[in-house]
């Protein structure tokens, strides 16, 4: 029968790091469970500020399918009629509208009332979309406000707007930080004056600055760029952050977007109505295995006997995600370790940190042991910390006894 390393894990946590907090340091966290949960909600002002958990639809190409049983669709804001708008209300959605905030497309119904001066160089692998000047809101604020105007006729719950985050790439402009700062605040408080929701788009560096302006977030590929930490604060204070990644397989970052309690997508880079979500995933569990003599135990052996230490692992729904490897055992005369290249160590140290992946029968330990009572015990955590964490653990107890004379 498989077991928990939990008793015996806590109990080395406390004997070797008496200073560290126990009751945190041995919790055995559980995988994430499927289905999504009603978490939407609005502020004190009326205003949708939804709650980690909210279901979501991001489509801005092709024919609009409204058939998607989620809570809110972020859709574009020209290209969406009214009675569509009207249609999803209707089925209960919350619609959020898309627009460009921060550059210019040429395509757009309004695009002639952008004078030149304002408008600079063209975006990377977008040649008919060129970067906005977002000091001058003497010139721009009033387009903007026409288009927040038009979220509201068309009756759009809250508004995405896109590009906020110039100040990082090559505009053409001089702008800084408290330019992209200021501008954004600008935004937020003309959509909030509206009664209409917003969500910061991406720019990662001025979340701190910007959380308190902004009712949730919207980002590309954290988890392609290893930047998803920086969107910690927006589900800390309780405000969903919403994500897609278009090149990563769903395992590569499901299992840590639904651990973080984001709410991801797998999405295509023209963003049609297909769509592959995190929260819908059927999960299964990392289950390590840890066997003596090919048994799962308890394993009774004379001494002068070797015995046979192999492990196993199947990754489950977290393939390749980034963990701690532990591998010890308990023994008479005090703890050991197994670590990569080295062999067994005295004391508790990490086996290795390296992305959770198959293995099979792998051996760890064939020798002799002295009669007393052994506990082999195999876990990995998904933190990947270094810190004695175990999320998954299994452990094996062998007993030697003294041959015979």
């Amino acid at each position: 029968m498989k077991r928990n390393c939990l008793s015996i894990f806590c109990l080395v946590w406390l004997m070797f790091f008496p200073g560290q907090i126990w009751a945190q340091s041995c919790n055995i966290q559980q995988g994430v469970g499927n289905g999504e949960d009603s978490n939407t909600s609005t502020n004190s002002t009326g205003i949708w500020q939804p709650q980690p958990g909210t279901s979501w639809q991001w489509q801005l190409t092709g024919t609009l399918d409204t058939s998607l049983d989620v809570q809110m669709y972020d859709i574009d804001l020209f290209n969406t009629t009214q009675s569509q708008i009207a249609q999803l209300h209707n089925d209960g959605r919350i619609v959020i509208c898309y627009f460009c905030a921060g550059s210019w497309e040429e395509w757009r119904p309004d695009a002639s009332q952008f004078p030149p001066s304002i408008l600079g160089n063209a975006l990377e692998g977008w040649p008919d979309e060129r970067w906005l000047d977002i000091r001058r809101l003497d010139v721009l604020g009033p387009i903007l406000k026409a288009r927040l105007d038009l979220a509201v006729q068309k009756g759009c719950d809250g508004v995405e707007p896109d590009n906020v985050d110039g100040y990082t790439n090559n505009t053409g402009f001089a702008l800084t930080f408290q330019d992209q700062l200021n501008f954004n605040i600008w935004l937020a408080n003309e959509a909030h004056a509206r009664g209409l929701s917003v969500g910061l788009k991406n720019d990662l560096d001025q979340i701190n600055e910007l959380l308190p302006y902004y009712d949730w977030a919207l980002n590309e590929q954290c988890f392609q760029y290893n930047e998803c930490d920086s969107l910690l604060p927006f589900v800390n204070a309780g405000k969903a952050v919403f994500g897609v990644e278009y090149e990563l397989a769903t395992s590569q970052f499901c299992p840590k977007a639904n651990a973080m309690n984001f709410d991801w997508l797998k999405k295509n880079y023209d963003l049609d109505a297909w769509r592959e979500s995190c929260r819908d995933m059927v999960t299964s569990d990392c289950i390590p295995d840890i066997k003596a003599n090919g048994s799962d135990g308890p394993v009774t052996i004379t001494s002068g006997t070797r015995v046979p230490i192999t492990i196993t692992l199947d990754p489950g729904s977290y393939a390749w995600q980034n963990a701690d490897w532990w591998i010890y055992v308990w023994t008479p005369s005090g703890y050991y370790s197994y670590v990569v290249a080295a062999g067994w160590k005295p004391g508790i140290i990490r086996t290795a940190a390296y992305p959770l992946t198959s293995l099979s029968d792998y051996n760890v330990f064939n020798a002799r042991l002295p009669a007393g009572s052994y506990s082999f015990c195999f876990a990995v955590d998904g933190n990947a910390d270094g810190l004695m964490d175990w999320t998954w653990g299994d452990y094996v107890q062998v007993y030697v006894q003294e041959a015979a004379p």
